[in-house]
């Protein structure tokens, strides 16, 4: 989830307090959500469908069903990769 989060905010070109506080949290728990480290609960997952229009299963669920790869450096997420297409479709650098 932890990915998802960060793309989405990258997507949207929010700091991780401009993202924090469009779903009514600070900018340590966003942190901490894109970390692993915790998870928003119900509430919070349908502000996130809301601020940046896409499903609940998305949220959860979009780096096993599009194939997302991460980057990491020393344990930590540093840079999304690639979003792998449909066959035949180049990937997308995020």
């Amino acid at each position: 989830m932890g990915v998802t989060l960060k793309m989405l905010r990258a997507k949207h070109n929010f700091t991780q307090a401009e993202a924090g506080e469009s779903v009514g949290v600070s900018e340590g728990t966003w942190r901490n959500w894109e970390m692993g480290k915790s998870f928003p609960d119900v509430q919070k997952i349908i502000k996130l469908e809301e601020v940046f229009g896409v499903k609940y299963d998305d949220i959860i669920f979009l780096p096993i069903k599009h194939g997302l790869t991460v980057k990491n450096k020393h344990g930590k997420l540093i840079e999304i990769k690639s979003l792998k297409k449909n066959k035949g479709e180049q990937n997308e650098k995020i």
